[in-house]
Parts: C-alpha cells; sequence; structure tokens
C-alpha cells in the first residue's frame, strides 16, 4: 500500500513535467512601451557622424545672435544634442499608461506629401516630458519642462531627420531674469 502510494505520486509528477514541458514558451515580454527616441537618435547621430563633416551653426542667447556659416562638425556638438533627446525618452517602464497616443496627418507644404504624427501627450505635470511627436519621415519633436522653488525651465527640441537640430529654452533661476537659449545646428550636405 505504502509502495502504491509513491508510484501515484510519481507519475502525477511526471504527467505534470510533460505537460509544462509540451507548452509553447513564454512570449517575450514586450520592452517597447512607447517610441524609444534615445535609440532612434543614437543611431541617426552616428549616421550623420558618417556622412555629414559640416554644418551652420546658430546660437542666440537673450536676442543676441552669433551665427557661424560653416564649421567642422564635432562629437561635442553631436553629444549634446545626444543628451537632450536622451531626456526626452518615455520608453520607460515606469511611465506605462502615462502618456495619450494619437495620431494626425498633415501634408509638408515642400514635398506635398502626406506625414503621420503620432503626439504622445501626458496630463501629469510632475513629468519632466510634457509632450513629443514622431513624425513619419523620421524627423522628432518634444518638449520638457521642470521647476522647483530655485529654477524653472522649458526646452523645446526638433530634430528634421538628415538636416537640422535645433533647441528653444527658457530658463528663469531666483533672483534672475529670464535666460533665452536658441541653438540649431544645420546639416550642410557633402557635395
Amino acid at each position: 500500500m505504502y509502495y502504491c502510494r509513491w508510484s501515484v505520486y510519481f507519475w502525477l509528477v511526471v504527467a505534470i513535467l510533460t505537460l509544462l514541458s509540451a507548452c509553447s514558451p513564454e512570449e517575450q515580454v514586450k520592452l517597447d512601451i512607447y517610441f524609444d527616441s534615445a535609440a532612434y537618435m543614437q543611431g541617426e547621430i552616428e549616421a550623420i557622424k558618417k556622412q555629414v563633416h559640416y554644418a551652420s551653426a546658430s546660437l542666440a542667447l537673450n536676442g543676441e545672435v552669433e551665427k557661424k556659416d560653416k564649421i567642422s562638425l564635432n562629437e561635442e556638438s553631436l553629444d549634446q544634442f545626444e543628451q537632450i533627446f536622451d531626456q526626452v525618452n518615455i520608453n520607460q517602464a515606469k511611465l506605462r499608461g502615462e502618456y495619450q497616443v494619437d495620431t494626425f496627418w498633415i501634408l509638408d507644404p515642400i514635398s506635398a506629401e502626406q506625414i503621420e504624427i503620432w503626439n504622445y501627450t501626458s496630463s501629469n505635470d510632475k513629468l519632466k516630458v510634457k509632450w513629443m511627436q514622431v513624425y513619419s519621415n523620421g524627423s522628432l519633436k518634444a518638449s520638457i519642462a521642470d521647476h522647483n522653488f530655485l529654477f524653472s525651465y522649458e526646452k523645446e527640441i526638433y530634430y528634421e531627420k538628415q538636416k537640422k537640430m535645433s533647441a528653444i529654452s527658457w530658463q528663469k533661476t531666483l533672483g534672475m531674469d529670464t535666460l533665452h537659449i536658441f541653438n540649431e545646428l544645420e546639416f550642410i550636405p557633402e557635395d
């Protein structure tokens, strides 16, 4: 009788293991929640580094504009923009459900082609990334903002695929006037 009970347990365990091994493997959990702007821009910047060697640069600080028609494109200037685009990456598990996605179409006035735009917006004031727009032509636009007792800032960034990157920001610190900064790199195509 004692031997029979262990035999039943043995065959029950074998049956369960057989059933479990026959099941298909678990599907891989999809980690991409929203558009991964950091990975996308890292790829774009790597391509720009290989293909583009010169850019025109504009920097405006409180209305005083400095423009250079042709500068050598270096790692430092591109890394600065890459860091900004890393800040707007909303593809994080902790942000699941924080952004609503709308899709709409616009007509490009230059090429007359229709461009689809995925518009990510959040109503949560505590999030730094207020909105992000991903264009079907490869462009990207986003707004980030933050504030506390000592400072506040807003920054709008734009990347036009293989053409230019720009950042417009407004910064205010306690006891100082608002600082307006505009920074743009417009890529010069190789002849």
